[in-house]
């Protein structure tokens, strides 16, 4: 299994975003297998640059840990917010504390899939 650099994950997710197919329920495209199975294939095909190895499965595993780190943090912010961190101080943490700016970023982009997919 390769190491995703940080570049690569903002790029898979980037990827990611563009086929909602996948992620956006209420979809049209949602509800039709070749759209889904085009776009796996297209993320694998991506995923396989960073991963000779990789597979559909691989990239199945990759968004359920996104989704998982994504919680994780977004429960992170919302216990700091409550004990009354700033806005500032959140941003400012280092990953083993809270979450730094590239963290907050892929988080960012995953809480809009997340929003979209709960919302339409």
């Amino acid at each position: 299994m390769a190491t995703w650099s940080t570049g690569f994950l903002l790029e898979f997710i980037e990827e990611f975003r563009g086929h909602p197919s996948i992620w956006k329920v209420k979809s049209k495209e949602n509800h039709n297998r070749e759209k889904e199975e085009s776009a796996y294939s297209t993320l694998t095909k991506k995923v396989k640059t960073n991963d000779p190895q990789a597979n559909k499965e691989t990239v199945l595993k990759k968004i359920n840990n996104l989704h998982s780190s994504l919680r994780k943090e977004r429960k992170k912010v919302l216990m700091a917010k409550k004990s009354g961190m700033s806005s500032e101080d959140l941003m400012s943490r280092n990953c083993g504390t809270v979450m730094c700016n590239t963290c907050y970023d892929v988080c960012n982009l995953l809480i809009i899939v997340n929003f979209e997919t709960n919302v339409n």
